[in-house]
């Protein structure tokens, strides 16, 4: 009982620094929820009409970043799949150009907020619980399609298969399967005729070239 009084007490004081940042015409956040799903953290406090904004602190203040929408569809490990939009920067230290979802999925960040866009909400989950997200767009910098390829058949521990290509820097030494797999991040980016997918390597059983 104490830990949820904490909890609504410093929510409490995220709504009331929402509001601070977007001025006194802001949309009221809405009321507080905690998700029963096992892949979903906490439903936040904000607007999903109002452009994503992101507090850093420096130096004794605070800034909105501007961000935009990209939809995905997610599925998580219990089976269940999720339309959402990430938000993404205009710009990143990673590269140059705007953010991928790639860059979120790969960040350091343990948790991620998504807009649920069925329900009309903001969810922090959890990106362990990814097993891929699936794009209806390709969401690649132009000079990664430019790079080696590697066409692969793939079994998910669900027992899927799909099927696409790797695009990949590494020298031309390391093009085995087993060198892409461990010289590259977490999540991983399948290429498709249709409907390119990032891929989560814990929910990999087994790969081979095709």
């Amino acid at each position: 009982m104490r830990s949820d009084l904490a909890l609504h007490h410093n929510f409490g004081r995220l709504a009331r620094d929402l509001k601070h940042i977007n001025g006194p015409t802001a949309i009221p956040p809405r009321k507080i929820n905690f998700a029963k799903a096992p892949f979903v953290c906490m439903i936040l406090a904000s607007s999903p009409r109002k452009i994503a904004a992101e507090r850093s602190r420096e130096e004794g203040f605070v800034m909105k970043v501007d961000k935009f929408k990209r939809q995905a569809t997610l599925r998580v490990s219990t089976g269940g799949k999720l339309d959402v939009n990430f938000f993404l920067s205009y710009s990143t230290d990673e590269h140059s150009g705007r953010e991928l979802i790639l860059d979120i999925l790969n960040s350091e960040r343990s948790f991620i907020p998504l807009e649920d866009i069925l329900k009309d909400e903001i969810l922090m989950i959890g990106k362990n619980r990814f097993m891929d997200v699936e794009l209806p767009d390709r969401d690649l910098l132009p000079e990664t399609q430019k790079a080696r390829e590697i066409r692969v058949q793939i079994e998910l521990i669900n027992g899927d298969l799909v099927e696409g290509t790797f695009f990949t820097d590494l020298p031309p030494d390391k093009l085995r399967l087993s060198d892409y797999l461990n010289f590259t991040p977490q999540f991983i980016y399948l290429c498709r005729d249709q409907n390119d997918v990032i891929l989560n390597k814990d929910y990999i059983l087994s790969l081979k070239h095709r």
